[in-house]
């Protein structure tokens, strides 16, 4: 069973090889070969120099880093965050987790959405 720490590696270790995986894929885009390469797609150029898949990559970017930056920094800012989304208090022994979390450098303090689904 993998900790939280096994759990956010292999997240970030994911995201890592998604976005070395789309890099090709976003350079054909911003080049252009893609649109002359499809078949009735019009030749005429964009009028914006910047492709929107790079406009959504750099939206979903100041996203994840907005997300990052809200985080509970401190055990009573994780109750007040946890009681804010769950209305309720959280569970026994919350303490000993945020601590171990702390000290595993854990990113996501607040993201306990899929835990609650």
């Amino acid at each position: 069973m993998l900790g939280s720490n096994g759990i956010q590696k292999t997240t970030i270790n994911r995201i890592w090889i998604l976005a070395l995986l789309a890099l090709p894929v976003i350079n054909l885009l911003l080049s252009g070969v893609v649109e002359h390469a499809l078949p009735g797609t019009p030749q005429t150029k964009s009028r914006s120099p910047i492709h929107p898949i790079a406009t959504l990559v750099d939206q979903a970017n100041s996203r994840f880093a907005k997300m990052l930056s809200d985080q509970s920094k401190t055990l009573e800012d994780a109750v007040t965050e946890y009681k804010r989304r769950y209305g309720r208090r959280p569970p026994l022994w919350f303490d000993k987790w945020f601590a171990i979390a702390q000290e595993k450098e854990f990113l996501l303090i607040d993201e306990f959405d899929t835990i609650m689904e």
